[in-house]
């Protein structure tokens, strides 16, 4: 009889959270374009908050490399090849998108009055294919962040070729060291989708997917102090209450507000015994219908 894994509540909760900021944030351009005048279009707090929940995507972001990691270690010690794994997250991201992308860039070429967006939307083929960041626009609007999902993928999966644990984290590391170099000669930091190759490994994003590998290393270490936080209610409370707020609040996405509630978010995450499937997250498939 096959064993059922154990789910980890609180990382379905997190998830779930995560996408109703996402699908916030898309309807706040959805009631911009439909009701301009609206309550929820005009007060500055309606719209600061619905906007601010685009934060969502960063913590997809860090759920993301906790459970490619933990999925790269299992291939590890079961002996599993890396294509294989490579593979079996492949399809994970295109089997579902493929579909949705082909219909809209078909849409999209067919009728072309079809977006009301201000800008006509220019599909760029190989673009929305391979989700390899480029000129012009992927048919589905929002997969930029499946370009950086596919990119985590391909770095986990090229550092299990490297034997030495010291190199499989020195590969990790590379795209992180990448953006704060960028970030130093820029002297500014930048969110957002990646407009080329470059942008997507040196992205700052890049951050958060390590920090989420960071917690599921941390994840399996017996840390005293770790479980003693988890297991006190008062702090446990506390840590809960600072989560929501910094989720909720609108508070201006700095680097250093990122950080904290990814930070603040990661010690709610407690140990996993069971096996994790992870979650790829839907949006709304057109933009210009917003």
């Amino acid at each position: 009889m096959s064993r059922k894994p154990i789910r980890n509540h609180v990382l379905d909760a997190l998830r779930g959270i995560a996408a109703l900021l996402v699908l916030a944030t898309h309807l706040q351009s959805s009631i911009t374009g439909f009701y301009p005048g609206g309550w929820l279009a005009s007060h500055p707090v309606a719209v600061a908050t619905l906007e601010h929940s685009a934060i969502g995507v960063d913590v997809f972001f860090l759920i993301s490399g906790f459970i490619v990691y933990l999925a790269a270690r299992w291939v590890i010690h079961a002996g599993k090849g890396v294509r294989l794994f490579l593979l079996k997250r492949f399809l994970r991201i295109f089997l579902p998108y493929w579909p949705i992308a082909l219909a809209l860039a078909a849409a999209y070429m067919l009728l072309p009055g079809l977006s009301s967006a201000a800008d006509p939307i220019q599909v760029n083929w190989i673009k929305s294919l391979t989700l390899i960041p480029g000129g012009g626009d992927y048919s589905l609007s929002v997969a930029w962040t499946l370009s950086f999902e596919l990119f985590f993928y391909l770095l986990l999966g090229l550092s299990l070729v490297l034997r030495q644990p010291i190199w499989r984290w020195g590969l990790i590391l590379v795209p992180s060291l990448l953006a704060m170099i960028r970030v130093a000669a820029a002297g500014s930091i930048e969110f957002g989708q990646a407009t080329k190759p470059f942008t997507l490994l040196s992205s700052p994003y890049q951050w958060e997917f390590l920090l989420g590998c960071g917690v599921a290393v941390l994840a399996g270490l017996p840390l005293p102090w770790l479980i003693a936080l988890r297991g006190h209610r008062l702090c446990l409370a506390g840590l809960l209450l600072l989560a929501g707020g910094l989720l909720l609040w609108p508070f201006q996405a700095t680097l250093a507000y990122r950080l904290l509630l990814l930070f603040v978010l990661a010690l709610l995450i407690p140990p996993l015994p069971g096996k994790l499937t992870p979650l790829h997250f839907v949006h709304f498939p057109t933009r210009g219908l917003d």
